[in-house]
């Protein structure tokens, strides 16, 4: 969100307020980079399949948000050339905003939902259904995502439009692109849970460590039930010495560097942010040959695709250790990919065309007829 905000900034649109539903870091964020915001406390309404919550529970929640859009709506009424954007498909207050104040409403499509994030919608995938269709665009963040959650679910114009990761001006064409660890380093990044598989990349290690000196970091916070699993894993393995956990990482560019290989092994990423960072600082991805990870990655080209499990991973991995000199040209190719598909300016652009699109549209419709 907050890459595609300082992208249209400097697009030069001024008028950019950002609704959010709590105070926290990401307030901080908004005052340093000088952005209004407003806290309403919306809820999603969506719940994790495994915990179902009670009906009665899931009402109280659509009827909270309907009453949050009828207490704040006049805030917003003097807006003109009005535009409400989601940037998430977890949330519906967006939609009823723009539905009560009559304005266009673009829907930012950016999850599979039970495949990736474990959520269902509260009143089933039909009442999305039902609200995409009002929104006057949709955007999802890759064809993948498009073709499995959308494609036949909306009337509404859907434009494709990748996250802007990275700014145009901080990709290094002349990184280093040589090996640096004495004892070869894959890394993951990202959510620690079972959809993002890092026991797929625990079990491959195994293997790898046995014919070459290797170490897999794994970056991030998550889910302590899997993370406690992972443990149990790393001691029936033995690999305690071979598997670190950094926890949070602050400075995700300084840990990609750090690494010789990023690991991908989720089956469902929507697009894959941290492949696409990673690519921007020139280190060779190995990922999952599914969804928005095989939408990134050509296979040799900028990047090396597994289909099966960690025994083929983990051919993947010892044939990358044996040549990384040669992969050069594959990490030129990245750097390559992400300079013309993943940068803040491309997104913001591409986000601000659909704007002008929308309010043009917009007015015409409002036009009397002759």
């Amino acid at each position: 969100m907050l890459n595609l905000i300082c992208g249209l900034k400097r697009q030069d649109i001024k008028d950019v307020s950002v609704i959010i539903p709590s105070n926290g870091d990401v307030c901080k964020e908004l005052t340093k980079l000088d952005i209004k915001f407003c806290i309403i406390p919306f809820v999603n309404e969506s719940y994790d399949y495994t915990k179902p919550p009670s009906y009665i529970k899931m009402l109280a929640k659509k009827y909270y948000n309907l009453f949050l859009v009828a207490k704040h709506k006049h805030q917003f009424k003097k807006n003109k050339n009005l535009i409400i954007h989601t940037n998430t498909s977890v949330t519906f207050f967006g939609a009823y905003l723009a539905h009560s104040l009559k304005v266009p409403h673009i829907w930012h499509i950016r999850e599979f939902g039970k495949a990736d994030y474990n959520f269902i919608y509260n009143f089933s995938e039909d009442y999305f259904r039902k609200w995409i269709n009002k929104a006057a665009a949709v955007i999802c963040i890759s064809n993948a995502l498009y073709n499995n959650r959308i494609k036949n679910k909306i009337e509404a114009c859907c434009k494709i439009i990748y996250n802007g990761i990275v700014s145009e001006n901080t990709l290094d064409e002349n990184i280093n692109l040589i090996k640096k660890n004495e004892v070869f380093r894959f890394g993951m990044s990202g959510h620690i849970s079972d959809a993002k598989n890092q026991a797929e990349a625990i079990k491959a290690v195994k293997q790898v460590s046995k014919n070459f000196n290797c170490e897999l970091w794994i970056a991030g916070t998550g889910d302590k039930e899997y993370i406690d699993e992972l443990q149990s894993l790393i001691k029936q393995l033995k690999v305690e010495t071979q598997v670190k956990f950094t926890g949070f990482i602050n400075d995700v560019s300084e840990f990609y560097r750090s690494l010789d290989c990023l690991l991908v092994c989720a089956k469902s990423e929507a697009l894959g942010r941290v492949t696409i960072e990673a690519m921007s600082e020139g280190v060779p991805v190995i990922g999952f040959d599914n969804a928005g990870t095989s939408e990134i990655i050509k296979d040799g080209y900028n990047g090396v695709l597994y289909n099966n499990s960690y025994t083929e991973l983990a051919e993947k991995m010892e044939k990358l250790i044996k040549n990384y000199e040669s992969f050069t040209l594959m990490r030129r190719n990245a750097l390559k990919t992400v300079k013309e598909n993943f940068t803040i300016e491309n997104c913001a652009l591409s986000v601000l065309k659909l704007y002008n699109k929308t309010i043009e549209q917009e007015l015409i419709s409002k036009q009397p007829a002759c």
